[in-house]
Order: C-alpha cells, then sequence, then structure tokens
C-alpha cells in the first residue's frame, strides 16, 4: 500500500508511483541510495570507457592517404617504428659485430624506403643469416662430396701408385711454377683438382718426368707406359 508519508509531497507527487510504490520514507530513503550507487558504478565504467578509447585513439595509426605527402609518410613510418635515419637500422654477423658491407648498405636503403621498423629488420638479418648459413653448408657438403667421389675415382684408376701419383703432380707442379699445389686449388672443385692431376700426370708421361733418376744422362729415365715410378722420397697422400 502506499506510504502515508507520501501525502506530505505537494501536487501531483502524492500520487506519483515513483513515490507511492514505497511504504515508507526510510523504504524510499533506500531505494534512492541504491539507485545513486549504480548510478556512480556506471559513470565510473562510462569514464573509464572513455579514458582507454583516448588511449587507444592516441596511439593509434590512421591509414595512409593515398595521395599522402612526404611529411604524411614519414610520420606513418615512424609510428610504425621506422628509425629516423637508414643508418640505425643494426645489422649483426654471426659473431654478434657489426656489419657495414655493400649488402647491408643496400638493405638499410630498401628497408628504410619501404618504412621496415627496426624489429623487423632485425627478424630480417636473423633470417638471413640463417638462410645463408644453411647454404654455405649445403655448398660445403656438396663440394665434399664432389671431391671424395673425384677421388675414389682416381685411386680406382691409379690403384697402388695413387700416392706416388699425387706426390708427382704436386713436385711437377712446384717445378714448373714455383707454387704450392694445394695452395692454388684449394678453392677449386674436387673434379677440377683432380682433372688438374690427370693434367699434369700426362704431361709427366710426355716430357719424362715420371722417371726417377737413376744415374742416366740428363738425370732421368722414361717410364714405360702407364707406370709412375718416381721414388725420391715416399709418397706424403692425397690433397688436402
Amino acid at each position: 500500500m502506499p506510504g502515508e508519508w507520501a501525502g506530505q509531497l505537494e501536487g501531483d507527487l502524492k500520487t506519483n508511483e515513483a513515490f507511492t510504490q514505497y511504504a515508507t520514507l526510510t523504504d524510499f530513503a533506500k531505494a534512492h541510495l541504491e539507485a545513486t550507487g549504480k548510478l556512480s558504478e556506471f559513470d565510473g565504467k562510462v569514464k573509464a570507457l572513455e579514458g582507454e578509447a583516448a588511449t587507444l585513439k592516441a596511439n593509434s595509426i590512421p591509414k595512409l592517404p593515398e595521395n599522402a605527402t612526404d611529411e604524411q609518410k614519414t610520420a606513418f613510418y615512424q609510428a610504425l617504428g621506422r628509425p629516423e635515419k637508414a643508418e640505425q637500422y643494426e645489422f649483426l654477423g654471426k659473431d654478434g659485430k657489426p656489419l657495414d658491407t655493400p649488402l647491408t648498405k643496400w638493405a638499410r636503403e630498401a628497408f628504410f624506403q619501404h618504412g621496415l621498423s627496426k624489429t623487423q629488420a632485425a627478424a630480417l638479418n636473423d633470417g638471413w643469416n640463417a638462410q645463408m648459413e644453411q647454404m654455405v653448408t649445403n655448398y660445403e657438403a656438396g663440394i665434399k662430396a664432389a671431391t671424395d667421389e673425384a677421388a675414389v675415382k682416381l685411386k680406382a684408376e691409379l690403384g697402388d701408385k695413387y700416392d706416388a701419383s699425387i706426390e708427382l703432380t704436386k713436385r711437377l707442379w712446384k717445378t714448373h711454377t714455383n707454387t704450392d699445389f694445394d695452395t692454388v686449388f684449394k678453392t677449386e672443385s674436387g673434379p677440377n683438382r683432380y682433372l688438374m692431376a690427370r693434367v699434369m700426370l700426362h704431361y709427366a708421361k710426355l716430357t719424362g718426368e715420371d722417371g726417377s733418376p737413376h744415374g742416366t744422362p740428363g738425370g732421368q729415365t722414361k717410364a714405360e707406359k702407364g707406370q709412375i715410378v718416381y721414388s725420391k722420397t715416399p709418397p706424403v697422400g692425397s690433397f688436402s
């Protein structure tokens, strides 16, 4: 039942349901405090949301206009994390030391032009280093496989004359070029190195330089066809 306290109100307020639903003035006061508390809580949430929205707006990066000016592009890329200058990109080698090569110079300029952040540039650098390291590993493995295969073929051809033949090749090369065979051909692939060994051995047979000195005129004798009898010192083995 409507509380008698509502009769103290003036005019239409006496019969307004907003007040007459409360039996006592105390009930009305309690309801008012509860509603006020909920409003304050709601108002706090609204203000928090407004603050978050303002923060998001302040930290947001607007879409770059289609016909953006250089100034707009600069602001846009810097907001994405691009350094102020291309030289500020850091590229480190496997040893952790900074790299400064024609390739890194190109990369800095390209990354800067396309607006990459320093984090993105570092990630690409790490990925590139890993890829190059794997390529080198694969290349070296391929060279070793080719070298091993060439050595096996030459050993099969020369049999027990292999070590002496390799020693003869080295000595003959040294005699006519005054350079070390292994040093000169250390960067060559296995097949090329053993091809040169075949050439030198063939040259030795043609010139008679595959014979050991036996006190004959000129200090050398012709070896029988297809034989290697060089024996000044024990053979030293295959190419290293």
